[in-house]
């Protein structure tokens, strides 16, 4: 079963949950003024964005991917909601252009038109959030908001953690500490033994297995990612 069968096509998804947020929306404006009340419509969608992204890693028990990002576009463009160009599909990039939006068409005939973004496009990116952080959306433009196409550009980019060219000379549990500012960082030989390796940051990275057990941690500011590495 593919995505378009399993789930309810976004754009009936999305029709139908206009029409319950807009008269909300209405009577927020009236009581709070539009700026508070767009600032709470977009918070909650995007909270709502992430959670679907998370059902939806949930469904390929968390192994996402590009790939499996890109089949689930067949939920964006069912029923023809979306008219597209694809300019590149690949296990790191999906970027394409949308040259009719029916979502837009269907807000504006609504009379929501004017908060179509917060009910549609800042999901998009969004979603990535909760799908796999480490896809990410550049758009520079959206029907939504005036212009003749929407400009979808996703990147997959891998964990810090593997974005590592180890190089070392020790065989004792080496830990490397970094800076993400910088593109070198010393290697350690573990507790009382100060390693003499380098570590260089690359991107795509040639990474050199170390020992079979061999634990990564990478310090970045104060944030710290640790990861076995095989």
């Amino acid at each position: 079963m593919n995505a378009k069968t399993a789930e309810i096509p976004t754009l009936t998804k999305r029709t139908l949950q206009a029409q319950v947020i807009g008269p909300i929306h209405a009577e927020m404006v009236a009581e709070i003024g539009e700026d508070k009340a767009n600032a709470i419509l977009d918070a909650a969608i995007r909270k709502a964005a992430i959670a679907e992204g998370q059902h939806f890693a949930a469904k390929v028990g968390g192994q996402t991917s590009m790939a499996d990002f890109i089949k689930l576009y067949e939920l964006w463009t069912a029923d023809g909601a979306l008219e597209m160009q694809v300019l590149e599909a690949s296990d790191t990039t999906f970027n394409f252009d949308i040259t009719r939006c029916r979502y837009a068409e269907t807000y504006k005939a609504m009379g929501l038109g004017k908060i179509g973004p917060l009910l549609s496009c800042n999901r998009d990116g969004t979603f990535c959030q909760g799908y796999d952080p480490n896809i990410t959306l550049e758009r520079r433009q959206t029907i939504m908001e005036g212009a003749a196409c929407c400009t979808f550009r996703y990147s997959y980019r891998k964990p810090y953690a593997k974005l590592w060219r180890l190089a070392h000379d020790s065989t004792s549990s080496p830990l490397v500490r970094g800076d993400r500012k910088g593109t070198q960082a010393k290697l350690g030989g573990g507790e009382g033994r100060p390693g003499r390796a380098i570590a260089e940051f690359f991107d795509p990275p040639p990474i050199q297995p170390l020992a079979q057990g061999v634990e990564l941690e990478v310090w970045f500011n104060e944030r710290v990612s640790t990861a076995p590495v095989y």
